[in-house]
């Protein structure tokens, strides 16, 4: 007994002398300067509506390797949700500063949308869709630079906005990656 309470004893102070972080759910990795990071795309959703649609059900550009499912991604929460994550066409290189890369290869741009795609994507900004991404296992989220007294980051992104009757979709995307590790600062 008292040999377990021992073994316990150490275990306790290990744990606590420990410095780590871990979100549930999410799979540790480890990235080299040049190594290929890529986003994954996961749905569209709105708080109004609460019925999410996967992302590619959307006219939006696919991977040029074509539509996989993500590795490494099914953990409870992904599983519980009902969650399909995908890839997508954006690749970055680690810590290798990257500008004016272009989604939809090899032309630049999506083919003309058929009207019944244009309805979709008006009633989806109608309804305020978020794009959700999914970058190192954590949510790609949207912070507003000139709100100054916002104090939380949105998940995703808008898919568009209307305006004085006109419709316009976020399809310039910018993207900035904050990194950090043992031994280096950012």
């Amino acid at each position: 007994m008292a040999r377990s309470a021992g073994v316990m004893l150490a275990l306790l102070a290990l744990a606590i002398s420990a410095r780590a972080y871990y979100v549930p759910g999410t799979y540790p990795q480890e990235f080299k300067k040049g190594d290929l990071l890529q986003a994954n795309v996961n749905s569209l959703s709105s708080f109004e509506t609460e019925m999410p649609y996967e992302y590619y059900t959307m006219p939006f550009c696919k991977p040029p390797e074509g539509i996989k499912r993500a590795p490494n991604t099914a953990n409870p929460g992904t599983i519980l949700q009902g969650l399909r994550i995908e890839n997508s066409p954006y690749n970055f290189t680690m810590k290798v500063k990257q500008t004016a890369q272009m989604a939809c290869s090899p032309d630049g741009y999506y083919p003309a949308l058929t009207a019944a795609q244009v309805k979709n994507l008006k009633h989806k900004i109608d309804n305020h869709y978020r794009v959700n991404m999914v970058l190192d296992n954590l949510p790609v989220t949207v912070y507003d630079l000139l709100d100054e007294e916002q104090e939380f980051v949105r998940p995703g992104f808008e898919l568009g906005y209307k305006e004085n009757g006109k419709y316009y979709i976020n399809n310039h995307l910018v993207f900035n990656i904050l990194v950090g590790g043992v031994g280096w600062s950012c």
